[in-house]
Order: C-alpha cells, then structure tokens, then sequence
C-alpha cells in the first residue's frame, strides 16, 4: 500500500504539474473540499477547533473562515508538487524575504550555532523551507513522520532536497538543542 501511495502521489503531481498554475490551484482546491465532505470527522474536527479557537464569531464566519482555509492547504500542495522545479534563478525573481537584513543580523551574532524560530504553518511554509537553503540559510525543521515508511522517505527527500535537515518530532528536543 505505501509504496501504491508514494507511486499514485508522483504521478499526480507529474499530471498536476502540467496544468497551468492558477487551473492547478483550482482542480487542487475542489480536491481539498472532497476530502473534508468525503471525510466528515476531519471536518468536524476543524468546526470544533474554530469554535474553540474564535467562540465570539458565528458559525457563518468560521464557515467561511474554513473554506479560505481550504484555498490555504491547496495553495501550499500546489507549492509542494512543484518545488523539484523551482532554482535559485526563480526564487530570486519570485520570492521575497522579508526581515532579512534582521534575519542576516541574527545569524552573524549566532556564531555558526545556528538560530531557533518557532513558526506557524502560515502561508506555503514548505515554499519557504525550499527557498531558505537556496538563500544560503538551509534549515533544520520539525515534522511528525508518516507511519507509511516509503511516503515518509520521500516526502523527506523532496523537503531535505536543497540541504535542509529533517528533524522527527518523536525525540526533537535533544537534536534541536544540538
């Protein structure tokens, strides 16, 4: 099954890749959508945090604010299928870094230590490890692995493609603190 899983995966993105990128967004968004009708507890389970989360909006907000969320996932696989083909050449003409003066202050001061920056999974946060390396600055990360091990290798492979470093969220603190 997860080597199905991992063949099926690479061949979509091949097939998604091929479309124009603003059809991907588009066929990737209403792929989302599916999943989360196919799939009722993963829904409920995002109406229950948002309620959670924002218990001063309605139901018709957090609604909304669910379907943009969708756009956000999609966005961010879209960005994901296609990082094998995104240089240094397209990431500099397409790609901004903000505070990176601040950034290149920080790591100077590090003293070749390295710096710890806790995140969000706000925007295409695996566009921006994909980018960092090929900035000068490859990151070492967090990730809760797959209980697939062949899908897991090769989500790694293309995420440590450019000299970034997976760290397994079971067992990170000592490896971090290294």
């Amino acid at each position: 099954m997860d080597l199905v899983l991992v063949l099926l995966l690479r061949a979509f993105f091949l097939l998604l890749n091929s479309l124009p990128l603003s059809l991907r967004h588009s066929v990737m968004t209403s792929m989302v959508r599916l999943v989360y009708r196919l799939l009722p507890k993963l829904r409920r389970i995002s109406e229950e945090n948002l309620a959670r989360a924002y218990p001063e909006c309605d139901a018709g907000w957090r609604a909304e604010l669910l379907e943009r969320s969708y756009a956000s996932l999609a966005r961010v696989l879209v960005d994901f299928a296609r990082l094998p083909s995104l240089d240094a050449t397209w990431v500099a003409s397409h790609v901004e870094f903000p505070g990176r003066a601040r950034f290149e202050e920080l790591m100077s001061t590090a003293k070749g230590k390295g710096l710890l920056i806790a995140t969000g999974h706000l925007g295409s946060f695996e566009l921006l490890a994909h980018c960092a390396p090929l900035h000068g600055h490859p990151m070492s990360f967090v990730v809760r692995n797959s209980k697939l091990p062949r899908f897991d290798a090769w989500w790694r492979s293309l995420r440590e493609a450019n000299g970034n470093h997976v760290i397994s969220r079971k067992g990170a603190f000592r490896e971090v603190v290294q």
